[in-house]
């Protein structure tokens, strides 16, 4: 939300591009000065606030699970 309060929505080709990149500048102006908190979930969900240090935007990351890697067993 911006100090206005109104809610900023990308295009859909910036969101593509913030994705494609890693998620590594701001969304908004391009800067790498950004940083998240901690990351939250709920069920399958991963997400985490981020924020930007230059031009003050917030947006949520969200993250999928792509793979799994067993890394023990238990004794049998």
């Amino acid at each position: 939300m911006s100090e206005d309060g109104v809610m900023r929505v990308l295009s859909n080709g910036a969101e593509k591009r913030y994705v494609k990149k890693g998620g590594s500048k701001c969304p908004v102006c391009g800067s790498v000065d950004v940083e998240g908190d901690s990351f939250e979930a709920d069920g399958g969900e991963v997400w985490q606030e981020v924020g930007c240090a230059q031009c003050g935007a917030q947006w949520t990351d969200y993250y999928r699970l792509f793979a799994v890697r067993v890394i023990g067993m238990p004794e049998k």
